[in-house]
């Protein structure tokens, strides 16, 4: 995805213009998922984010850092429309691992009863997808990168 289409999507998503030059929550809330994802998911540089929404590149930095908070401390109003934007929920580090001890204990048998009840012709996709989103998850902030493409090799 480029810079553009990555803009196109988070304005379509969240209904907002991120190149407007105000503080509204939520004109900050999509243009920091706008870097987020440029960054995170894309490997996208500050310049070449910035110049699409011409903002200075400095700028770039402080937005997606702040993202990475937000991320990391589970902000209910920005990961709402992260998870919205992106299509499914972000989970991270500890958290996953909280998040998924805390819904695995006791529940082993539900899980085996969700798999068994994915129909046979859709069982590679789904299996596809709990791969990628396990890569996702063990991902370390500031050493892996990760793309859609490489999530599904």
């Amino acid at each position: 995805m480029t810079e553009v289409e990555i803009k196109n999507l988070v304005e379509e998503e969240t209904g907002v213009d991120i190149t407007q030059t105000n503080r509204k929550q939520e004109v900050i809330i999509a243009k920091r998922i706008y870097f987020y994802i440029g960054r995170m998911l894309y490997g996208i540089s500050n310049a070449r984010l910035s110049r699409a929404i011409k903002l200075h590149h400095s700028t770039c930095s402080i937005h997606y850092d702040r993202a990475l908070k937000w991320v990391e401390t589970r902000d209910t109003a920005f990961c709402a429309e992260l998870n919205k934007v992106i299509g499914y929920e972000l989970i991270s580090g500890a958290s996953y691992k909280k998040y998924v001890a805390e819904k695995t204990e006791n529940n082993s048998k539900d899980i085996l009863e969700l798999i068994k009840a994915i129909p046979e012709d859709k069982r590679d996709e789904a299996y596809e997808r709990i791969e990628a989103m396990v890569k996702g998850y063990n991902m370390v902030h500031g050493k892996d990168k990760i793309t859609i493409i490489q999530a599904y090799e």
